[in-house]
């Protein structure tokens, strides 16, 4: 179930997800960035990063998330994408509370946050700037190289293959 809050209507609405169909584990303290299609007809919410709730009570004793996930609208179907990583460096891995932007055509810029395997575990310090990260949607790929002017978004195959579209 996902509640939406029309601005415009003062009001809730509640948008059911069909049974069986995947969803995330329930997460918290997690980023979000939103990308378009080009010709407006979805839009993808990523999530990234966070802990995920060991039980639906108890989060605290949750795994960093290193999963992506993609809420597409007006389907309101998720998918998770898998990724690779250009470089060890260029991998977040999990972190706590990070920030996220869609920046160019198709990148996140994901940065800060606890970097720690869980709520209760070690904090690994970032050093030489490295708290700041590169998503290439596209190419599914965390990155260090940015070219901004190179491609259009691409909604990922995964996601297309769910709600259909080019």
């Amino acid at each position: 179930m996902i509640k939406i809050y029309s601005i415009s209507g003062s009001n809730w609405f509640t948008q059911f997800i069909p049974p069986g169909d995947p969803v995330p584990p329930p997460r918290f303290a997690f980023c979000t960035a939103v990308k378009s299609a080009s010709d407006g007809s979805s839009h993808q919410i990523y999530i990234m990063g966070g802990l995920e709730a060991s039980t639906l009570i108890n989060a605290k004793e949750g795994p960093t998330a290193k999963t992506i996930w993609v809420l597409s609208i007006p389907s309101f179907q998720w998918t998770q994408l898998p990724y690779t990583s250009k470089t060890t460096a260029a991998d977040p891995s999990g972190r706590i509370s990070p920030k996220c932007q869609a920046i160019g055509e198709h990148y996140i810029f994901y940065s800060g946050g606890r970097n720690t395997s869980s709520y209760s575990g070690a904090v690994t310090c970032d050093k030489k700037a490295n708290a700041a990260f590169l998503f290439d949607i596209n190419a599914l790929t965390w990155t260090d190289t940015f070219t901004p002017n190179e491609g259009k978004y691409e909604i990922p195959s995964q996601v297309i293959e769910l709600i259909g579209g080019k």
